[in-house]
Order: structure tokens, then C-alpha cells, then sequence
């Protein structure tokens, strides 16, 4: 009998699977990781993290954080955020430990390796603050965001082991997720997952538990709140999302694919807010980071979100080609079809919604005709394929993109397969057949998608992804949208008063609305003598904030005369840094402006219009 068969002999009859005295020593075996995350260690924004994996044979072993995670488009190197690692062999000494690069430690000898620990620091505060909130983590006093690629990696090919997860906690905090539980009590929790894709898929929300459930076509709708202000509660959040999983499901054909999902509701501060806001889907759950701040706005924006990462259940989590279905952690390669993974479940999150009444035709078509706008903003002669494949390098600039564009290749192909089906398919319909055929488990190959969606529908969609999607055509936004009585125009002068042109973004220090850019031969903006850098104070009169601001200009425009004299208080830095308050002034006047990608009803649509629209809006 070996040292190593001895020890785990002992171990074994005295039933310890952590002894007291020394750390984290669970029976080692040849089949699944055993990990412990301490958060009661935390010091200087870092936590302990203690891995013990499968039993090893090699004689070098590699151990690799994440450099990029599904859904972020965006390598961000885990790594860096991992210090002082070391491993351990069954005696408790040290082995030799060589850091390969930013994500990958090789460990010798890996026949020995008994346990890894390391520090983990987090990625909302430092220097390395630049990943995008909900793809980030927190390790706070009073919250810890587990997002769990940014704690735990994985062993060079032994990926597809199970995962037994530990994690110590403050008593009187609460771990919300959707990871599967093993057992929990006030001082430690218990997670398993059957492999590394699937403990990185399930992040952690640990706080004083304000949680939400709801049973809905037989899936368990969970959310979890921490707003340290207290403006967003777990019961006012899920009132709000509960129409979109009703909505959900009756455009899912009455089921949801899922039988739980978990909301992790993160609201931060407004200093906080340079990490962006929004969320990171996952099979089963989303991370949403919001503004802490409560107004009515904020459940239709937390709906709308919500809406979205919860719709990535079909697109890419149960549809999608061998780029996600073995996704490489390390060198990821990136499919053609963002356009379809995040555009489509766009298009979808918002079109179930107003089929069930949740949004009204007025707001849908609005929301069209901004997605419209914010596509032009972009490249117009890169084809979504394109942009899509080289997100990651030539064209990083233009991702954003398959958000905008792509909503509206999903609204044209809706129309279209409507058009060729005499309105009995639509989009939602060409993927429930998608997941019948592939699912979760199963994957198509990206060079195949296109020919597989003409196969399962009509023979002419293969031109339209050769025109719009492959190649790089206007979409044929008014024809489509005249099939439902809907008129599009593309740029449609009119007369307007002017308020100026310039754009502004928001100053989260001072909590106002700065000028970033603006028109100097605006006639408006150039007797009113505004300054990029002027932060606005009032306008006509009125105290403006970035909530009200649009309104007070709006009702100004609506009532002023041209001619009349305008009052516009700003806040402006000098030089040497000093600022004060400048009152400015000028005339009122009218311009001939362009409003681009309008969209409205027609006035007096035909009988066949109306049926089209009631089919496809249940308007």
C-alpha cells in the first residue's frame, strides 16, 4: 500500500472529508474536482480558493483560467485576477508551480499534485476594472458576485469531469443560483455541477437574501436582489418579469426549455456605472447589473433585459454550431452568425411581448425604428457573416452591430417566411424546428446553418441570407413592412425648431448631463455660445437631469415660437480648473432637419394589411 492509498485509507475511516486544523483536505478520487471558495477569508478585496482535482498522471499538469467566457465577445484573461498560487502534494509540500502566461499555470510534478490554492481578486475594483459588469466579479463586504469563471478554471484536458463545490460564507448570507444544491447550512454551501461548462454557466449571487419564486409552465422562475440602497426589491422585480415568462411561453408553444431560471438582479451604484450596465446570459439563469436607483423606468429596463438573456435559451444555448457547443475557454473562435445568436433573440424577446400585450404596436415599431438608427452608425457594407466571425479582431468595432442589424434581419426574415407561408410560419416556428432537430446537446456546423433554415422552410430564404446576411444589401424594410400596413422611410425631411446639436453622456461624478460634441454651424448652438465640457444646469428655465432632460426639451419645442428668447444655464470649467455657473441665450429657429428610419402606421391599410398584422402582432 502506497503513501497516497494510506492516506486516503485514513481519511476515509475517520469520515473526514475536511480536517479540523488542516485547511481543506477532502478525499481525493479519480473522477470529479473538489473545490472551496472562502469568502469569510476575505482581505483587501481577495478571496482564498483551494482546488482539489481528479487524481493526475502526467507528469506535467496544466492549470488554465478562462480567457474568454460565452456571450461577452471579448477575451478578458481571467487570469490576471488569480495571485499567489501553489500546489500541494498529499504531505503538504510544495511542488514547482511555472506560470505559463496570463491564464495558465504548469505544475511539476503533476502525478503528485494533491491540492492548488490561490488568491482571487476581483474585477470591480483596481486597475483591472475594464470587463463588463455582468461578466465580472465582486468581493464585497456587504455582496459577492460569483461569477464562477472568474474563481475556478479547470485541469488541461479534464474539462469534462464533475465539479463538487464548497463555498464558506458569512452566516447570515444566501447563495442564489441556479446550480444544482448538494446541502447548505449557515456556514457553508454545496453546489455539483457534471462539468467546467457547466459550473462556469451558473454564477452566485451571495448576500442578505431578498429573493422572489414563481412557477411558470412548469419552470421555477427564481429572483435574487442586492441593492445596497434598498430602491430594487425581489418582489417589485419579479411583478415586472413575470409577463415576459407568461409571454414566453405562449410563444414558445406553451412550454418553456428550461424547468428552472434564476434572475440575479446586481444594482450599483451611479460611481459604479463606467462598468456598464446590462447582463450576461446563461443556460439557466442571467447576471442583470442595473442602476440602484428606483423609477419606472428601471422595471421596464430590467424587463427588457431580462427578456433578452432569458430568450438566448434558444439562441445559442439550445441552438447553436460547434463554436459554443464545445466552447475552448483558452482560443475561442468565434461563428458567423452573431447576427442570429444575439439579433434574432433580440427580435424575439421584444416580438413575444407584444403578440401578448405587454408592449403596445406604438412601442414596438418605435423600437424598431431606433434599431434602425443605431445600425446606420455602423459600417454598412460589412456583411453580418463577416462582422461576425471577426468580432474578436479586423472588425471589433462593428460587433455591436449583430444587436442592431441583426434585430432587423430577424424582423425581415419573420416577414418573409410570413409572406411565402401565407402567414402560417413565422420566425419563432423555423426555430422551434431548429430545436427539435439539434437542441442543447447536439450542434449544427456554422458553414451549414443557411442551408439548413432554407431546408426546414421555403427555397427562397436561401437568397435572402445570400443578399442580407452573407452579402450586404439594404434590407427590404419597406416592402416587408407594407406587407402589415406599415410605412418605412429610409430619410424624410421636415421643418423643426432647433435645440441645438450637440451630444451629451452622463457625468457620474457630478450626476449631470455633460456636452461631449456639438455643431458649432448649428445657428441655435452658435448663438447660444455652448462649449463641449458645459455640464447643463437648466433649460428655458426648468432644472434638467438625465431622466428629464429629453421631456423639458420636448415640451419646449412644442409651446416656443421662433424668435422667442431662450434661457440655458451651464456648468463650465475653466482652464485653471475652477467652474461656474454661465447663463446663456439665444433665439429660437427654425431648421429643415432629416428624420432618418421613420416608421408609423398607415393611415388607411387595406383588409389584407390588417390581417397580416393581427397575425403577427395580435394587433
Amino acid at each position: 500500500m502506497n503513501q497516497r492509498t494510506i492516506y486516503l485509507f485514513l481519511t476515509l475511516l475517520f469520515g473526514a472529508s475536511q480536517m479540523t486544523g488542516q485547511g481543506f483536505l477532502p478525499v481525493q478520487n479519480s473522477s470529479e474536482y473538489q473545490i472551496l471558495i472562502d469568502l469569510n477569508s476575505r482581505e483587501n478585496d481577495q478571496v482564498n480558493v483551494q482546488v482539489v482535482p481528479p487524481v493526475m498522471h502526467s507528469d506535467t499538469v496544466i492549470y488554465n483560467m478562462p480567457a474568454m467566457v460565452p456571450g461577452t465577445y471579448k477575451v478578458y484573461h481571467f487570469g490576471r485576477f488569480i495571485t499567489d498560487l501553489k500546489a500541494f502534494d498529499m504531505d503538504g509540500k510544495e511542488l514547482t508551480v511555472n506560470q505559463l502566461n496570463t491564464d495558465q499555470w504548469a505544475i511539476i510534478p503533476g502525478n503528485r499534485l494533491y491540492r492548488i490554492a490561490y488568491k482571487v481578486d476581483d474585477s470591480y475594483d483596481g486597475e483591472n476594472n475594464d470587463i463588463f459588469s455582468p461578466a465580472g466579479t465582486s468581493i464585497d463586504e456587504d455582496v459577492y458576485l460569483l461569477n464562477l469563471f472568474g474563481f475556478v478554471g479547470y485541469f488541461e484536458g479534464k474539462k469534462s469531469q464533475p465539479f463538487r463545490l464548497k463555498v464558506s460564507k458569512p452566516k447570515d448570507f444566501y447563495g442564489v443560483t441556479s446550480l444544482t444544491s448538494v446541502s447548505r447550512n449557515s456556514d457553508l454551501e454545496e453546489f455539483s455541477a457534471p462539468d467546467y461548462f457547466t459550473l462556469h454557466d451558473c454564477p452566485i449571487l451571495y448576500s442578505v437574501p431578498d429573493t422572489a419564486s414563481l412557477d411558470v409552465a412548469g419552470a421555477k422562475v427564481v429572483v435574487g436582489v442586492y441593492s445596497p440602497t434598498g430602491a430594487l426589491t425581489a418582489d417589485e422585480t419579479m411583478e415586472q418579469v413575470k409577463p415576459l415568462f407568461t409571454a414566453a411561453a405562449k410563444y414558445l408553444d406553451g412550454s418553456l426549455p428550461t424547468d428552472r431560471y434564476t434572475v440575479l438582479i446586481y444594482g450599483m451604484p451611479a460611481n459604479s456605472m463606467t462598468l456598464g450596465f446590462g447582463a450576461l446570459e446563461h443556460h439557466t439563469s442571467t447576471v442583470v447589473n442595473v442602476p440602484d436607483i428606483k423609477g419606472p423606468f428601471m422595471g421596464k429596463m430590467v424587463r427588457d433585459i431580462t427578456a433578452h438573456e432569458f430568450f438566448h435559451i434558444v439562441t445559442p444555448l439550445n441552438i447553436h454550431s460547434e463554436y459554443i457547443n464545445d466552447f475552448d475557454f483558452m482560443d475561442p473562435k468565434m461563428s458567423k452568425h452573431l447576427w442570429l445568436y444575439e439579433g434574432v433573440t433580440e427580435y424575439n424577446s421584444i416580438i413575444m411581448q407584444v403578440q401578448d400585450g405587454v408592449k403596445t404596436g406604438d412601442e414596438f415599431i418605435e423600437e424598431i425604428a431606433e434599431k434602425a438608427e443605431s445600425a446606420a452608425d455602423f459600417n454598412e457594407d460589412i456583411p453580418m457573416t463577416v462582422a461576425s466571425e471577426f468580432a474578436l479582431t479586423y472588425f471589433e468595432d462593428q460587433y455591436l452591430n449583430v444587436y442592431q442589424k441583426g434585430e432587423l434581419v430577424g424582423l425581415c426574415l419573420d416577414l418573409e417566411l410570413r409572406r411565402l407561408s401565407d402567414n402560417s410560419m413565422g420566425i419563432e416556428d423555423l426555430l422551434m424546428k431548429m430545436m427539435d432537430t439539434y437542441g442543447k446537446d447536439t450542434f449544427f456546423l456554422d458553414e451549414d446553418l443557411f442551408d439548413i433554415l432554407t431546408d426546414l422552410s421555403y427555397p427562397e430564404i436561401r437568397e435572402f441570407f445570400a443578399r442580407y446576411v452573407e452579402g450586404a444589401e439594404p434590407l427590404p424594410m419597406e416592402e416587408l413592412l407594407s406587407l402589415a400596413g406599415i410605412e418605412y422611410q429610409r430619410k424624410m425631411p421636415y421643418s423643426t425648431i432647433t435645440a441645438g446639436k450637440f451630444k451629451l453622456r452622463y457625468n457620474t461624478t457630478t450626476e449631470r448631463l455633460m456636452v461631449t460634441e456639438l455643431d458649432p454651424e448649428n445657428p441655435f448652438s452658435r448663438e447660444l455660445g455652448i462649449q463641449v465640457g458645459d455640464e447643463l444646469i437648466e433649460w428655458d428655465g426648468k432644472e434638467v437631469s438625465p431622466s428629464t432632460f429629453a421631456d423639458i426639451v420636448n415640451e419646449w419645442r412644442d409651446k416656443v415660437e421662433a424668435g422667442d428668447k431662450v434661457k440655458v444655464t451651464v456648468l463650465r470649467t475653466d482652464e485653471s480648473g475652477d467652474q461656474k455657473k454661465m447663463k446663456l441665450s439665444g433665439h429660437a429657429t427654425y431648421v429643415l432637419a432629416f428624420k432618418e428610419h421613420t416608421i408609423q402606421w398607415e393611415q388607411e391599410p387595406t383588409t389584407e394589411q390588417k390581417e397580416f398584422r393581427n397575425q403577427w402582432l395580435n394587433q
